[in-house]
């Protein structure tokens, strides 16, 4: 199921239409900017003309559009001053001036044009005259080309390689795979809207930069409840998910397993904004820094009942938590994770059960955790069987037979159920599988 609302919604069986209000933004922008260029010339002079009217325009045409068609507002459709937004300006800027370069090589190159100067020397009023009206160019064309028409198109041609969420985003029994991004977000981008993801798999999509499987920007709020990331890879950090820009990620009953980044965060990559965490596992994750989960500079991490095993990274295999972060966790296994589990502050709430602790810094109620390492003590070994289907929706690793995790939380058992969805009884294990 996918439900894209409040923003542009999905087209109809009658195709004509998405195209007529393509074709009615292309002709409110052709006379906006008659309108707007000599009233803005008349008003603030050549300059202000030069530099501020493809800006105004662009802006308006899409108020108008959304007005006639929608009743959205600009923020629905992505439109805001934001890092993404500022981000996109600067690919624009950049796109803009490698396709004048393409243009000009092959002549130059085969001698049939030449450059020569045309008139007088550039003075450094000329040179900034041109960058600001180059800037100004750009910012107006990313607000065109990215708005009310670009996104009515993506409804009808789809989604190309990724959806990208702008509004409110809602899959269900789903499945995303061999899916590639540019940038961020393989299989899901959700910038600046809502997205409800429940019984969605994403294997094998990839990113040019962020979030292998799916990304979440820019005050984003996001839902993931029985998600599957499995073998998704990001060519920068998050190779299973990245969150930044005050997101807000909450994941349940889920697996993170068998990614790759390159840099961070091979499962999971929360930056600034909140993600939390419960009755999920993460499993055979790589990255080069924080196997598992890498938590950057102004995140706040919550894990309860949580699996996090067999990940590898040079630094922080399981956990790896940056100054200025919060990482509280509770009745979480961190274990068996290589070349260690955890590096950076903790805040445990009790109930934990850590490897090695080589390189972490533990706070918090850590009388009930159980804990091993640093050397020479030996770490503890939490007998974990294969991450198989153990029952439920998602992959979970089973606690085996002598495993310390089992009755080993102290106090109230919550959530009520692990993360197949059975309940836990009486003394309640630690980790993501209860004990039946």
């Amino acid at each position: 199921m996918l439900d894209l609302k409040p923003g542009i919604q999905p087209p109809t069986s009658d195709r004509a239409g998405p195209y007529l209000r393509v074709g009615v933004y292309i002709v409110l922008y052709i006379l906006t900017v008659r309108i707007s260029a000599p009233f803005i010339v008349w008003l603030g002079g050549y300059f202000a003309g030069v530099t501020l009217g493809q800006i105004v325009a662009a802006v308006a045409v899409n108020w108008l559009a959304l007005r006639i068609f929608t009743r959205c507002r600009l923020t629905d459709i992505g439109l805001k001053w934001n890092r993404a937004s500022l981000y996109n300006l600067a690919l624009g800027l950049a796109g803009g001036m490698g396709a004048a370069a393409l243009a000009l090589a092959p002549p130059l190159a085969a001698r049939i044009a030449w450059l020569a100067p045309a008139g007088p020397a550039i003075t450094w009023d000329i040179f900034l005259f041109t960058l600001a009206a180059m800037l100004a160019g750009s910012a107006g064309e990313e607000i065109l080309f990215r708005g009310f028409g670009f996104q009515t198109l993506l409804q009808v041609w789809g989604p190309f390689t990724t959806i990208f969420s702008v509004g409110a985003l809602t899959v269900a029994n789903s499945k995303f795979t061999g899916n590639k991004a540019g940038d961020q977000g393989g299989g899901i981008a959700c910038t600046a809207g809502t997205c409800a993801l429940t019984d969605v798999v994403f294997t094998h999509n990839k990113s040019g930069n962020d979030g292998g499987a799916c990304a979440f920007e820019d005050e984003s709020s996001a839902t993931l409840l029985r998600v599957t990331m499995a073998g998704n890879f990001a060519a920068d950090t998050g190779g299973g998910m990245d969150s930044d820009g005050g997101a807000t990620v909450t994941i349940q009953d889920s697996t993170v397993s068998g990614n790759r980044s390159r840099h961070e965060g091979g499962g999971l990559d929360p930056s600034v904004g909140t993600v939390n965490v419960t009755n999920t596992t993460i499993s055979g994750n790589k990255s080069a820094k924080g196997g598992g989960i890498q938590l950057e500079s102004g995140g706040v991490l919550v894990l309860d009942h949580c699996t996090i095993a067999h990940n590898k990274a040079k630094e922080g295999g399981g956990l790896w938590t940056e100054p200025g972060t919060s990482a509280l966790v509770s009745a979480t296994i961190i274990a068996t994770n290589t070349p260690f589990d955890c590096f950076g502050p903790i805040l445990s709430n009790g109930s934990d059960l850590i490897g090695r602790q080589d390189g972490c810094i533990i706070t918090g109620d850590t009388t009930t955790n159980i804990v091993g390492g640093p050397k020479p003590v030996k770490p503890v070994n939490p007998r974990l069987g294969p991450l198989k289907d153990n029952g439920g929706a998602t992959k979970t690793h089973a606690l085996l037979t002598g495993s310390p995790a089992i009755d080993a939380v102290v106090g109230t058992c919550a959530p009520a159920a692990d993360q197949r969805g059975s309940p836990r009884v009486g003394a309640c294990d630690i980790g993501a599988f209860e004990v039946q």
